[in-house]
């Protein structure tokens, strides 16, 4: 995925960049991308209040994030990526819900061209950035605390849970 070209501003470019830019995150979820604005970059790290835990979650932003950040820096919106826009009022939360859960349905539609273009023939979601990032991240660690913190999970049990699905599979 990472070596596919596509045309700058097109809709599968920054669909490509999404997922990346989550893999390269620990595995952010995608409403948390959705969500994230310019305030979220602090000194160079990613820090956002998860939506679904409501956590604070930070991050240092490594070389690959920040260069896919730069292609959205000073585009006029304080929504980074460009699913969400400040045209819009997102102050009521099922309205927000259904948004996030159409760009998101959006991006999955894209990312099977960019599978079928990457041939790879699973089906790949935004979650897929998640669980590459968690299933790579643990064989190359024995620290599954470390691990869960980065997946910004709330406990070890919920760590270890998730990480078994992996060895079933």
């Amino acid at each position: 995925i990472e070596n596919l070209i596509f045309k700058e501003n097109s809709l599968l470019w920054h669909v490509k960049n999404i997922f990346l830019f989550a893999f390269y995150n620990a595995g952010i979820r995608i409403s948390d991308i959705l969500l994230m604005t310019w305030d979220n970059i602090q000194d160079g790290r990613l820090v956002y209040n998860m939506y679904k835990t409501k956590k604070i979650h930070s991050l240092i932003l490594k070389e690959k994030p920040l260069a896919i950040l730069e292609n959205y820096r000073d585009k006029g919106e304080s929504y980074i990526f460009p699913f969400l826009s400040d045209r819009y009022d997102y102050s009521d939360p099922m309205f927000l819900h259904n948004q996030i859960g159409a760009k998101t349905a959006l991006i999955n539609k894209y990312l099977k061209q960019i599978a079928t273009k990457a041939e790879i023939s699973k089906n790949i979601t935004t979650h897929t950035a998640r669980h590459s990032f968690a299933d790579i991240a643990r064989q190359k660690t024995d620290n599954i605390y470390n691990l869960s913190k980065a997946l910004g999970h709330s406990s070890l049990k919920v760590t270890e849970a998730y990480l078994a699905s992996f060895d079933e599979k």
